[in-house]
């Protein structure tokens, strides 16, 4: 839009169409960010319980060496 275009703007129907937009986009960011956060947290027990299982089938194999 050029400048000019801007006069004949409804301000009011904008304000009334992004009224609390930026609440729910850091709504949705936030959101964003806890799920990450709990995958990751998903992931590393995941990764922690498969190095327990190898460390207990390496400890298992030198005892039956």
């Amino acid at each position: 839009m050029e400048l000019i275009e801007l006069v004949d703007v409804n301000w009011g129907k904008v304000e009334e169409t992004v009224d609390g937009l930026g609440k729910k986009l850091i709504k949705e960011l936030d959101t964003s960010e806890l799920e990450e956060k709990e995958a990751m947290e998903k992931r590393m027990k995941i990764w922690r319980a498969a190095i327990k299982m190898c460390e207990e089938d390496k400890a298992s194999f030198w005892k039956e060496v």
